[in-house]
């Protein structure tokens, strides 16, 4: 009994496994049957979409006259539409998708179809429909979008007729700009090659005030630069600023930072001192001298003469004894320049430079004593630096032939500028000196009628009233502790 209980065990054991998969694969069998049925339903019920897509073209054709509608609407706010409800939301479920989806049930299919949601027949009529986006709302909807529309289209036409009438007046001032500068009375001497040179100096000279500020000091070659100074007068100023800029090549930035460091050197060193406050040896006067003579051609009436060679009767024992206290050279030289821009007028076009002679006569230029170039080299720099556009010529006179020979054969044709080599002359026989300038009142040995320069009479300088005013200062007040300072 055991045994047939453990064989029906054995036997009943796999035989409950056979129905297990028996009953699965019968229940697979009807998963798959339905599939195909519904299969076989959706397949059945194609024509019933293609009659939803022709309603869904009707839906459309409306759609369109809406858009159309509302675009007259645009295009003549005037005009009302009534709202209405929007037919894709209300109407297309109640008369297409649910009347269609009761056919399909009359005809007795035994899998019911469900419709595609509503939002994929927009998704359509969007598609189809390029722009309708902004339209799916109601009536209502679209008419407060084109309303935005044509209001951004308004706010867009002021924009661009406030950016006319903005262009407009901008052009109108700087057509006023440019008359003002057109109509401005620029000084003698002061011209310009282009508007923008003009434009320049106008800008630079209005910043006067500000660098004179910062510099701490408003006194150049003479003259007050600050507008509310007692001793100002603008045309000199003008004059005075132009040379800076023009040395500049008209850059501003340039311009006044040089025309800063000048003030403030101005300030520290003195110089109207140095040329009418100081006492200086008496050695220098045998190598320096200044004429003035107004019947000399233009910008060459006012000449520094600067004699290194010169043998001096005080019984200097070399040439180098001149230069060896470099500090007392500079003051006496920079006090001897002084006195020449005193003798200029920055008011007379032909009087507002000074030429320059440096006369090498008995000096050598392959055994030039060291201290003869450092002092060279420093009043050269201290011109360049705080003296600009004030030399009209500069000639070096008893030169050995050929280093003249060199310099104006190929020095000048190739390795300086236009504007230096108008300026520079170069002459190893001095006597040829009268006819570069074109006049007769020069000293015999430079060509000229006149007496030598150790006996020509001192020239007689009139000190400008501000150069008075503060010389007045400088004799009562310490040296030290003084400064022409501006609030």
């Amino acid at each position: 009994m055991a045994e047939i209980n453990g064989t029906a065990g054995d036997t009943t054991k796999p035989i409950s496994v056979e129905k297990e998969v028996t009953s699965t694969s019968t229940t697979d069998d009807k998963i798959t049957q339905l599939a195909d049925s519904k299969t076989a339903s959706s397949i059945k019920d194609t024509d019933e979409v293609t009659k939803v897509d022709d309603k869904t073209n009707e839906i459309k054709k409306d759609l369109d006259q809406k858009i159309e509608t509302e675009t007259q609407v645009k295009n003549n706010p005037t005009v009302e539409v009534e709202p209405k409800k929007d037919f894709v939301t209300e109407k297309a479920p109640e008369t297409v998708v649910s009347n269609d989806i009761s056919k399909s049930e009359d005809k007795g299919n035994s899998t019911k179809v469900e419709p595609e949601p509503i939002e994929e027949s927009k998704e359509q009529i969007v598609d189809k429909t390029q722009g309708a986006a902004t339209i799916i709302k109601d009536t209502t909807d679209n008419k407060e979008v084109v309303d935005n529309k044509e209001t951004i289209n308004g706010k867009n036409t002021k924009t661009k007729d406030n950016d006319a009438a903005s262009n407009k007046s901008q052009q109108n001032a700087e057509v006023a700009t440019s008359t003002s500068e057109d109509d401005q009375i620029y000084p003698e001497g002061v011209t310009f090659k282009s508007s923008g040179e003009k434009k320049n100096f106008n800008l630079f000279f209005n910043k006067l005030p500000e660098i004179t500020k910062e510099a701490d000091y408003d006194e150049l070659f003479g003259h007050q630069l600050s507008p509310t100074g007692d001793f100002y007068d603008e045309t000199v100023a003008k004059v005075l600023a132009f040379k800076f800029l023009k040395a500049n090549d008209f850059l501003i930035p340039e311009s006044e930072s040089q025309l800063k460091n000048t003030l403030i050197w101005r300030k520290e060193f003195k110089p109207l001192s140095a040329a009418f406050l100081e006492e200086h040896k008496k050695m220098f006067n045998n190598i320096g001298y200044l004429t003035n003579n107004s019947e000399n051609p233009e910008n060459c009436k006012v000449i520094t003469w600067n004699i290194y060679g010169a043998k001096s009767p005080v019984q200097v024992a070399q040439t180098k004894d001149y230069f060896i206290d470099l500090d007392e050279f500079l003051r006496w030289r920079i006090g001897l320049m002084e006195k020449s821009v005193q003798l200029l007028d920055f008011k007379d076009k032909e009087n507002q430079f000074v030429a320059q002679v440096h006369d090498y006569k008995d000096i050598s230029f392959l055994r030039m004593d060291a201290s003869i170039k450092r002092s060279t080299k420093s009043t050269i720099k201290i011109f360049q630096d705080y003296y600009p556009e004030l030399l009209s010529r500069k000639f070096f006179l008893n030169i050995p032939f050929i280093l003249a020979w060199f310099y104006n054969y190929v020095v000048k044709n190739f390795f300086i500028s236009k504007e230096t080599v108008a300026k520079f002359r170069v002459l190893s026989d001095a006597s040829t000196m009268a006819e570069q300038i074109n006049t007769k009142k020069l000293p015999k040995a430079y060509g000229g009628e006149l007496e030598d320069l150790v006996t020509l009479p001192q020239v007689e300088i009139q000190q400008t009233p501000y150069t008075k005013f503060l010389l007045e200062k400088l004799s009562t007040d310490n040296a030290e502790g003084f400064t022409n300072e501006v609030d």
